[in-house]
């Protein structure tokens, strides 16, 4: 959902993670009931918490390594 601008489509997040529809479904009820995102439309959700998006963002580029003359971290 961090790569989307705004709402995402729950069949772009699917396709995305390479899972079928019941799979990314049976996790978007769990992303809710955590209050982690909500329902904004048909097949869309959002984040609930502002910032999350640019958080999850800028946590995705720290985890790449980063090389230092010839060695990787």
């Amino acid at each position: 959902m961090a790569h989307d601008d705004g709402p995402s489509k729950m069949s772009d997040i699917g396709s995305r993670l390479k899972v079928d529809a019941n799979y990314a479904s049976q996790y978007r009820l769990r992303l809710i009931a955590s209050e982690l995102i909500e329902p904004v439309g048909h097949g869309r959700v959002d984040f609930t918490m502002p910032y999350l998006r640019d958080f999850t963002a800028r946590a995705r580029c720290a985890r790449r390594p980063t090389r230092v003359a010839t060695r990787w971290l």
